[in-house]
């Protein structure tokens, strides 16, 4: 409200169906200083959203810059508004990024994450870590 955005920007509840809520979007901004893994890009990603996105976590394995995203720098303003000012230009960038988002998306299933978790515990055992 103090910024005068309340009439643009929404906090939505938790919800169990993100998908129709990533479906509403253009597209995802996602700035974190520090990120393990961001669930939230890859949900996103799957659901075609392009991503603008700091070079942390999963971001790193979804956006190659300019193909399939941005990398943006969370105290650059101007640069994240040049990424968003490039995804409302061009429709053609914008479905060719949803494309190879959601490609990309589809190697994070919960099969492989548990087989490279796995792996990891088993490496642990042997003494390979």
């Amino acid at each position: 409200r103090e910024s005068g955005v309340a009439d643009r920007v929404h906090f939505g509840p938790h919800v169990t169906d993100p998908e129709a809520w990533y479906n509403m979007a253009d597209c995802l901004v996602h700035a974190p200083a520090v990120e393990p893994f961001g669930l939230v890009m890859v949900e996103a990603a799957a659901c075609g959203l392009p991503l603008l996105a700091t070079r942390a976590g999963v971001a790193l394995d979804l956006i190659e810059e300019g193909v399939s995203g941005f990398f943006i720098e969370r105290d650059d303003p101007p640069g994240i508004a040049h990424g968003l000012d490039r995804l409302a230009a061009d429709p053609d960038l914008r479905r060719s990024m949803s494309e190879k988002l959601r490609d990309r998306s589809l190697q994070f299933d919960w099969d492989r994450q548990a087989e490279q978790i796995e792996a990891v515990f088993l490496a642990g055992l042997e003494g390979g870590l």
